[in-house]
């Protein structure tokens, strides 16, 4: 029991100091691991005094007279004294070793971690004080690259102030050309902004009563399947489909599809007629009326003489929800031409000759007569009210 006491004494010293440098390695300098640490040199170097008392007891009782102790004195003491100092240099040095290891540790661990935390600390106020800037990625050369030259200790440098963008240069127009023309019009007449287009392009060609393109024949003509049930282009003659120019057929056949995907019937009635056939109609439709100028009370026509009418041209066709044998006025209460008037212009169409505007164009209303004057064009006169000849006088065209 008692040599498990002294063992247990001896430990305990040790434990302390043990623990105290453990924790110091883990969890830094703090009071707790101190105390333990100090409490435990303490504690050691106390059992080292205590052992040396203990040993010069046991020597004084080997000398019994006075004489012989007084005269074991100086051994006693020198005894008492070699213990107390070679205990508690090996404690010493025990604890030498384990501080210095546990301070090279710590002194590493917090070199190690110290540039960790000054870029922690340093990235946010980076990142608040720069916006962030989207890094583009550049091939480099890495026999090109060179190292960056530091500036001297002492000298203060100066960020490179950044490029200021410069400003395009806006193109100026020229205001005797039809697109200046248009946009001094338009203001004018209090009108947004017209496309810059060009006028002189086939689908702007003019033609009425006082713009005559004689005997003028398309290139190419393309025969559509009256109902677009089939929406095949076929461009040799065939007399059971309408005929119009090539170069409005896939817009003409993608109106005609969105108005049967509504759910209504089409139509395409009367597309391309030659300047034979025009004059053949002109002649039939004045002697039905009594008339010989084709125009009616108002002086406005009613059918075209040959060479002005817009058939001829074959960029427009006339569109009805069935075959009519006379187109009248009905035709404007059918459910087919109300949506292609409210969506022809999303396919480069108009209507040509809307009511109200008899006196502009010189023909009478015709609800189903459609022409193509390509995308940007008609969602111009669609959404200003224009007709043709309103929106090519912008540009100068008379």
């Amino acid at each position: 029991m008692m040599n498990a006491a002294l063992l247990f004494l001896l430990i305990v010293p040790f434990f302390l100091i043990f623990n105290g440098i453990v924790m110091i390695r883990k969890e830094g300098k703090h009071l707790s691991q101190l105390l333990s640490l100090g409490l435990g040199i303490v504690i050691l170097l106390g059992e080292a005094a205590f052992v040396a008392t203990v040993f010069g007891f046991y020597l004084s009782d080997r000398f019994p007279t006075e004489a012989d102790f007084y005269h074991s004195a100086y051994y006693i003491t020198g005894a008492i004294i070699s213990v107390s100092v070679i205990y508690g240099s090996v404690a010493f040095l025990v604890f030498m070793i384990f501080a210095a290891y546990s301070y090279l540790q710590i002194a590493g661990y917090e070199e190690l971690r110290a540039p960790a935390q000054a870029a922690d600390t340093a990235a946010p106020a980076e990142a608040a004080e720069a916006p962030a800037q989207e890094e583009i990625p550049v091939a480099s050369d890495p026999q090109a690259e060179t190292p960056a030259v530091q500036p001297e200790q002492g000298v203060i440098t100066t960020p490179a102030q950044e490029a200021q963008p410069t400003e395009e240069p806006v193109p100026t127009v020229d205001p005797n050309s039809p697109y200046g023309k248009a946009l001094a019009n338009a203001a004018a007449k209090g009108l947004p902004q017209p496309p810059d287009v060009d006028v002189t392009s086939w689908e702007f060609t003019l033609v009425n009563g006082d713009h005559s393109i004689g005997q003028y024949e398309p290139e190419q003509l393309a025969y559509l399947h009256q109902t677009l049930d089939e929406t095949d282009i076929q461009t040799s003659y065939n007399g059971n489909r309408c005929p119009v120019d090539l170069r409005i057929a896939e817009a003409l056949i993608a109106m005609g599809r969105g108005c049967k995907d509504a759910g209504l019937p089409i139509f395409l009635s009367s597309g391309y007629r030659s300047y034979g056939d025009q004059a053949a109609n002109f002649t039939r439709v004045c002697q039905n009326n009594g008339i010989t100028d084709g125009k009616d009370g108002a002086g406005h026509y009613i059918t075209m003489p040959a060479g002005c009418s817009e058939h001829q041209l074959a960029l427009c066709c006339d569109i009805t929800d069935r075959y009519y044998e006379i187109k009248s006025a009905d035709i404007v209460k059918s459910d087919t031409v109300e949506w292609l008037l409210a969506h022809c212009a999303e396919y480069g169409f108009v209507q040509r000759f809307p009511a109200g505007k008899e006196d502009v164009t010189g023909v009478m209303n015709e609800t189903w007569h459609f022409r193509y004057v390509g995308l940007e064009a008609a969602r111009y006169m669609t959404d200003n009210n224009l007709v043709l000849e309103e929106f090519l006088s912008l540009y100068g065209v008379e």
